[in-house]
Protein backbone atom coordinates (compact mmCIF):
# COMPACT_ATOMS: atom_id res chain seq x y z
CA UNK A 1 0.00 0.00 0.00
CA UNK A 2 1.46 3.28 -0.98
CA UNK A 3 0.95 6.73 -2.38
CA UNK A 4 -1.13 7.81 -5.30
CA UNK A 5 0.44 10.39 -7.58
CA UNK A 6 0.55 13.81 -6.00
CA UNK A 7 0.08 15.80 -9.20
CA UNK A 8 -3.13 15.93 -11.19
CA UNK A 9 -2.40 14.31 -14.55
CA UNK A 10 -3.57 16.08 -17.67
CA UNK A 11 -5.08 14.19 -20.59
CA UNK A 12 -6.11 15.04 -24.11
CA UNK A 13 -8.23 18.21 -24.52
CA UNK A 14 -11.98 17.86 -24.75
CA UNK A 15 -14.12 19.71 -27.26
CA UNK A 16 -14.58 22.53 -24.75
CA UNK A 17 -10.84 22.95 -24.38
CA UNK A 18 -10.59 21.34 -20.93
CA UNK A 19 -8.34 18.29 -20.44
CA UNK A 20 -9.75 14.79 -20.39
CA UNK A 21 -9.77 13.48 -16.84
CA UNK A 22 -7.48 10.51 -16.25
CA UNK A 23 -7.98 7.45 -14.05
CA UNK A 24 -5.15 8.51 -11.74
CA UNK A 25 -6.68 11.99 -11.30
CA UNK A 26 -9.95 10.37 -10.26
CA UNK A 27 -8.08 8.02 -7.91
CA UNK A 28 -6.41 10.97 -6.17
CA UNK A 29 -9.68 12.74 -5.43
CA UNK A 30 -11.63 9.56 -4.66
CA UNK A 31 -9.01 8.47 -2.14
CA UNK A 32 -9.13 11.76 -0.26
CA UNK A 33 -12.91 12.00 -0.20
CA UNK A 34 -13.57 8.36 0.67
CA UNK A 35 -10.99 8.49 3.46
CA UNK A 36 -12.78 11.55 4.88
CA UNK A 37 -16.46 10.72 4.30
CA UNK A 38 -16.48 6.96 3.81
CA UNK A 39 -17.60 5.04 0.75
CA UNK A 40 -21.33 5.56 1.25
CA UNK A 41 -20.78 9.22 2.09
CA UNK A 42 -18.86 9.93 -1.10
CA UNK A 43 -20.82 10.32 -4.31
CA UNK A 44 -19.61 10.36 -7.88
CA UNK A 45 -20.93 13.92 -8.09
CA UNK A 46 -18.63 14.95 -5.21
CA UNK A 47 -15.64 13.46 -6.99
CA UNK A 48 -16.68 15.05 -10.29
CA UNK A 49 -17.15 18.48 -8.71
CA UNK A 50 -13.61 18.37 -7.32
CA UNK A 51 -12.30 17.61 -10.80
CA UNK A 52 -14.53 20.17 -12.55
CA UNK A 53 -16.14 17.50 -14.70
CA UNK A 54 -19.54 15.80 -14.97
CA UNK A 55 -20.24 12.51 -13.17
CA UNK A 56 -20.84 10.67 -16.48
CA UNK A 57 -17.17 11.30 -17.31
CA UNK A 58 -16.28 9.06 -14.36
CA UNK A 59 -18.81 6.44 -15.44
CA UNK A 60 -17.22 6.38 -18.87
CA UNK A 61 -14.08 5.02 -17.23
CA UNK A 62 -15.46 2.88 -14.40
CA UNK A 63 -19.13 2.12 -15.30
CA UNK A 64 -20.22 2.04 -11.63
CA UNK A 65 -19.18 3.46 -8.27
CA UNK A 66 -18.45 -0.09 -7.10
CA UNK A 67 -16.11 -0.59 -10.04
CA UNK A 68 -14.31 2.63 -9.17
CA UNK A 69 -13.59 1.39 -5.65
CA UNK A 70 -12.40 -2.01 -6.91
CA UNK A 71 -10.04 -0.38 -9.40
CA UNK A 72 -8.82 2.02 -6.71
CA UNK A 73 -7.96 -0.89 -4.40
CA UNK A 74 -6.13 -2.64 -7.23
CA UNK A 75 -4.24 0.56 -8.02
CA UNK A 76 -3.18 1.16 -4.42
CA UNK A 77 -2.22 -2.44 -3.67
CA UNK A 78 -0.10 -2.74 -6.79
CA UNK A 79 2.63 -0.57 -5.26
CA UNK A 80 3.13 -3.11 -2.48
CA UNK A 81 2.81 -6.09 -4.81
CA UNK A 82 5.46 -4.63 -7.12
CA UNK A 83 7.73 -4.05 -4.12
CA UNK A 84 7.32 -7.64 -2.91
CA UNK A 85 8.09 -8.97 -6.39
CA UNK A 86 11.22 -6.83 -6.67
CA UNK A 87 12.37 -7.85 -3.21
CA UNK A 88 12.08 -11.51 -4.17
CA UNK A 89 14.75 -10.98 -6.84
CA UNK A 90 17.29 -9.65 -4.32
CA UNK A 91 18.31 -13.16 -3.16
CA UNK A 92 17.91 -12.22 0.48
CA UNK A 93 17.28 -14.77 3.21
CA UNK A 94 13.66 -15.19 4.29
CA UNK A 95 14.26 -13.50 7.64
CA UNK A 96 15.75 -10.42 5.98
CA UNK A 97 12.94 -10.33 3.40
CA UNK A 98 10.24 -10.57 6.06
CA UNK A 99 11.81 -7.82 8.15
CA UNK A 100 12.13 -5.58 5.09
CA UNK A 101 8.51 -6.18 4.03
CA UNK A 102 7.18 -5.26 7.46
CA UNK A 103 9.49 -2.28 7.81
CA UNK A 104 8.57 -0.73 4.46
CA UNK A 105 4.86 -1.49 4.74
CA UNK A 106 4.58 0.24 8.12
CA UNK A 107 6.43 3.27 6.79
CA UNK A 108 4.06 3.38 3.82
CA UNK A 109 0.82 3.26 5.79
CA UNK A 110 1.95 5.41 8.72
CA UNK A 111 3.10 8.43 6.75
CA UNK A 112 1.64 10.66 4.08
CA UNK A 113 -0.23 7.69 2.62
CA UNK A 114 -2.58 7.19 5.55
CA UNK A 115 -5.63 8.15 3.48
CA UNK A 116 -4.74 5.59 0.84
CA UNK A 117 -4.15 2.87 3.42
CA UNK A 118 -7.46 3.59 5.17
CA UNK A 119 -9.34 2.65 2.01
CA UNK A 120 -8.49 -1.00 2.73
CA UNK A 121 -10.48 -0.77 5.98
CA UNK A 122 -13.82 0.17 4.41
CA UNK A 123 -16.56 -2.12 5.76
CA UNK A 124 -18.12 -2.32 2.29
CA UNK A 125 -15.12 -4.31 1.07
CA UNK A 126 -16.41 -7.33 2.99
CA UNK A 127 -19.45 -7.56 0.69
CA UNK A 128 -19.54 -10.11 -2.16
CA UNK A 129 -19.60 -7.34 -4.77
CA UNK A 130 -16.04 -6.48 -3.82
CA UNK A 131 -14.53 -9.95 -4.13
CA UNK A 132 -11.85 -8.66 -6.52
CA UNK A 133 -10.72 -6.15 -3.91
CA UNK A 134 -10.61 -8.87 -1.27
CA UNK A 135 -8.43 -10.93 -3.58
CA UNK A 136 -5.93 -8.09 -3.82
CA UNK A 137 -5.46 -8.15 -0.06
CA UNK A 138 -5.10 -11.93 -0.16
CA UNK A 139 -2.35 -11.59 -2.78
CA UNK A 140 -0.43 -9.31 -0.43
CA UNK A 141 -0.78 -11.74 2.47
CA UNK A 142 0.42 -14.60 0.26
CA UNK A 143 3.79 -12.87 -0.09
CA UNK A 144 4.16 -12.86 3.70
CA UNK A 145 3.15 -16.50 3.89
CA UNK A 146 5.72 -17.41 1.22
CA UNK A 147 8.56 -15.98 3.29
CA UNK A 148 7.30 -17.72 6.42
CA UNK A 149 7.20 -21.07 4.63
CA UNK A 150 10.72 -20.59 3.27
CA UNK A 151 11.95 -19.51 6.69
CA UNK A 152 10.51 -22.57 8.43
CA UNK A 153 12.02 -24.91 5.82
CA UNK A 154 15.38 -23.13 6.21
CA UNK A 155 15.19 -23.48 10.01
CA UNK A 156 15.26 -19.70 10.40
CA UNK A 157 11.71 -19.53 11.78
CA UNK A 158 9.96 -21.64 14.37
CA UNK A 159 7.30 -24.09 13.16
CA UNK A 160 3.94 -22.31 12.91
CA UNK A 161 0.61 -22.09 11.15
CA UNK A 162 1.85 -19.97 8.25
CA UNK A 163 -1.63 -18.94 7.08
CA UNK A 164 -2.61 -17.60 10.50
CA UNK A 165 0.75 -15.98 11.17
CA UNK A 166 0.81 -14.26 7.76
CA UNK A 167 -2.63 -12.77 8.45
CA UNK A 168 -1.53 -11.62 11.90
CA UNK A 169 1.63 -9.98 10.58
CA UNK A 170 -0.19 -8.19 7.79
CA UNK A 171 -2.79 -6.91 10.25
CA UNK A 172 0.01 -5.47 12.37
CA UNK A 173 1.29 -3.46 9.40
CA UNK A 174 -2.25 -2.26 8.65
CA UNK A 175 -3.01 -1.08 12.18
CA UNK A 176 -0.34 1.59 11.87
CA UNK A 177 -2.99 3.74 10.15
CA UNK A 178 -5.43 3.74 13.06
CA UNK A 179 -3.10 5.12 15.73
CA UNK A 180 -4.87 8.11 17.29
CA UNK A 181 -1.76 10.24 17.56
CA UNK A 182 0.91 8.63 15.38
CA UNK A 183 3.34 11.51 15.97
CA UNK A 184 3.61 10.38 19.60
CA UNK A 185 4.87 6.99 18.45
CA UNK A 186 8.14 8.39 17.16
CA UNK A 187 9.41 8.78 13.62
CA UNK A 188 8.20 6.57 10.79
CA UNK A 189 11.47 4.66 10.93
CA UNK A 190 11.09 4.11 14.67
CA UNK A 191 7.53 2.85 14.23
CA UNK A 192 8.59 0.55 11.41
CA UNK A 193 11.56 -0.78 13.37
CA UNK A 194 9.47 -1.44 16.47
CA UNK A 195 6.85 -3.39 14.50
CA UNK A 196 9.41 -5.39 12.56
CA UNK A 197 11.36 -6.28 15.71
CA UNK A 198 8.17 -7.28 17.55
CA UNK A 199 7.21 -9.69 14.77
CA UNK A 200 10.67 -11.12 14.22
CA UNK A 201 11.20 -11.86 17.89
CA UNK A 202 8.14 -14.09 17.73
CA UNK A 203 9.16 -16.11 14.69
CA UNK A 204 12.96 -16.39 14.80
CA UNK A 205 14.61 -19.60 15.94
CA UNK A 206 17.55 -17.47 17.04
CA UNK A 207 16.34 -13.99 18.14
CA UNK A 208 19.95 -13.01 18.87
CA UNK A 209 20.37 -12.55 15.10
CA UNK A 210 17.80 -9.75 15.01
CA UNK A 211 20.33 -6.91 14.93
CA UNK A 212 22.14 -8.46 11.98
CA UNK A 213 18.84 -9.09 10.15
CA UNK A 214 17.72 -5.50 10.67
CA UNK A 215 21.03 -4.16 9.39
CA UNK A 216 20.86 -6.25 6.23
CA UNK A 217 17.22 -5.40 5.61
CA UNK A 218 17.78 -1.66 5.95
CA UNK A 219 20.80 -1.87 3.66
CA UNK A 220 18.46 -2.91 0.85
CA UNK A 221 17.43 0.27 -0.99
CA UNK A 222 14.09 -0.95 -2.33
CA UNK A 223 11.03 0.95 -1.11
CA UNK A 224 7.28 0.91 -1.64
CA UNK A 225 6.04 3.62 -3.96
CA UNK A 226 6.31 5.22 -7.34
Amino acid sequence: MSSVLVKRPVGRPRADGKPQVSRSAIFIVATRLIAKYGYSGTSLRMIADELDIQAPSILNLFKTKERLLIELIKFLSQFSLDFYASLATENLDADVCLYKMIYEEVKAVSGANRDAASIFYLPELRLPDFKEAQQQREKMIEHYKAQLVIGVKSHLFVTMNEDLRAEQIFQLTETAIIAIAPQKLGSLKQQATATAEFVMQGVLVNPQRLEEIARRAKACKLKIGV
